[in-house]
């Protein structure tokens, strides 16, 4: 929610700031008599609201593509952060991510399921990788660590989940042969989901010293 406040209120802030400056231009504007100055001051704001035009159109479009479920990879990233882990969990959460990494290794790398794998059996490559995340994410649920820790294991865990359900939409895709621009827009969601996973195994790894 904070971050939505922010880009909002970002957004507002940067509308009411040029338009004072594109008043303020044309306040100056006429106080001028020479035709030459005139010109100068049009062409001069008339730059400027096409700059500020721009900066507010990116950045609305970039809010509106951005797929809902990842506005917030910054944000858990940083409450990741504040949380800690109670020593006496670090061994527990160093041995299964050790374990769970070398089972979905291969399902990390999404993309080479995209490039070495067949028409005929891309889909099916899917379904049983989203079923294999499922599962590895239930053992971060299952996980036995004291309540402060827990927020590990539960993001964690999370984190798979959301990736499975990308693997299962992306056999659906193939199913239902619904375009390359959906396929290309469910991999940047993996590429995302995947990159903050590890940011947080990074996490993770620091305050335990490892």
């Amino acid at each position: 929610m904070f971050v939505i406040f922010a880009i909002f209120s970002f957004i507002i802030t940067l509308f009411l700031v040029s338009s004072k400056i594109i008043d303020l231009i044309l306040i100056e504007k006429k106080r001028f008599k020479s035709n030459s100055f005139k010109k100068v001051f049009t062409v001069f704001s008339l730059f400027l609201w096409f700059v500020f035009s721009a900066i507010l159109t990116i950045l609305i479009s970039y809010i509106l593509l951005k797929p809902p479920q990842l506005w917030f990879v910054g944000s858990q990233k940083a409450i990741a952060d504040v949380a800690l882990i109670e020593k006496q969990d670090c061994q527990k959460f160093i041995d299964t991510i050790y374990i769970t990494e070398n089972q979905i290794h291969r399902l990390e790398n999404h993309r080479y399921i995209e490039e070495s794998a067949s028409l005929f059996t891309i889909k099916l490559e899917y379904q049983k990788g989203a079923n294999k995340l499922t599962s590895v994410a239930k053992q971060y649920l299952d996980l036995d660590v004291a309540e402060n820790s827990q927020h590990y294991s539960q993001q964690l865990a999370q984190m798979l989940q959301e990736k499975a359900q990308l693997f299962k939409k992306r056999s659906e895709t193939v199913e239902n042969g619904k375009g390359v621009k959906q396929i290309f827009n469910l991999l940047e969601q993996m590429d995302l989901v995947t990159k903050q996973r590890q940011n947080l195994i990074t996490a993770i790894e620091k305050q335990c010293n490892f």
